[in-house]
């Protein structure tokens, strides 16, 4: 599914910055139209590097796997540091922009600095501390939308720094039921802890993501 061009540059990343195991777990599950799809991406990807451990889980079959991570519907991954759940979930088939932060927090991850999420600004950090009670952060995207890496960057980063936030990206073309829910017409539509005075439409500065994450938690 990659070109060898991208494949080398992946795995030149991968050589020059990751020093520890990066678990990939996929779900897949019967009369799912991208889970081939998803699982054939997530082998490839895990076949530049030693260091990532790709676990494969049928939903079906995994149930106590599946609840124990959330999987909610299929095609998902989710991300470990080892075999240590970093409450990071991507909901469909990580495809066209999308694909750019799964790889990104794989870097992220494997660079050891889980708990500390350096690349977040101080101000930021400050603000998410105050985070001590579940926040999910759930990000609707599309394919096509280049402001979406953005913010699952944002919010996967958040999850990194502070393991009472849970951060889901969902591709809105394949979890139409619940973008219905949330009337999403537009994208980048991020939610945080389901609540209906608690959304963002676009890509707004991470402030505002810190901000929300905080008054979620309240």
């Amino acid at each position: 599914m990659l070109s060898e061009s991208v494949k080398r540059e992946i795995k030149e990343r991968f050589e020059a910055v990751l020093e520890r195991e990066v678990g990939i777990a996929t779900f897949v599950g019967p009369n799912c139209q991208y889970c081939g799809l998803t699982l054939d991406l997530m082998k490839e990807l895990a076949s530049l590097s030693d260091l990532i451990n790709l676990q494969v889980y049928d939903v079906a079959r995994d149930a106590y796997e599946s609840s124990q991570f959330g999987i909610y519907g299929v095609p998902a991954i989710a991300i470990l540091d080892g075999d240590r759940d970093t409450n990071i979930r991507y909901f469909g088939i990580p495809a066209g922009y999308e694909f750019g932060p799964i790889v990104g927090i794989i870097e992220d991850v494997g660079t050891g600095r889980v708990g500390e999420a350096t690349r977040l600004p101080k101000k930021i950090k400050e603000k998410l501390s105050g985070v001590r009670k579940r926040v999910v952060i759930r990000e609707f995207v599309t394919p096509s939308c280049p402001y979406c890496p953005k913010v699952a960057t944002i919010i996967f980063r958040f999850a990194l720094f502070n393991e009472n936030i849970r951060s889901e990206v969902v591709e809105a073309m394949e979890f139409t039921e619940l973008a219905d829910k949330w009337n999403v017409q537009g994208v980048p539509h991020t939610v945080f802890n389901d609540r209906e005075d608690l959304q963002l439409v676009g890509a707004y500065p991470i402030d505002y993501f810190a901000e929300y994450a905080l008054k979620a938690s309240e």
